[in-house]
């Protein structure tokens, strides 16, 4: 596991470093590479604070996971 963690760190590292690949901005960050569930967790209560900021609702039965990736 450590050094699977030590090229990960690298990769995240490169990923958040690169100008050609386009993240998702979060107020003053951007976010281009989620790398643990935490992340997720992370960007989940910013969703939920958006969301009573607003006075909105997510469907829950029209809410769907897309998964996009270049085929090898």
């Amino acid at each position: 596991p450590t050094l699977f963690n030590i090229y990960i760190n690298e990769l995240a590292e490169a990923l958040d470093h690169s100008d050609g690949i386009p993240g998702l901005a979060l107020h003053d960050s951007e976010v281009k590479c989620l790398l643990y569930a935490d992340d997720l967790v992370l960007l989940l209560a910013l969703l939920e604070q958006y969301c009573e900021e607003w006075a909105l609702t997510v469907n829950l039965d029209k809410t769907r996971v897309m998964v996009f990736q270049k085929k090898a």
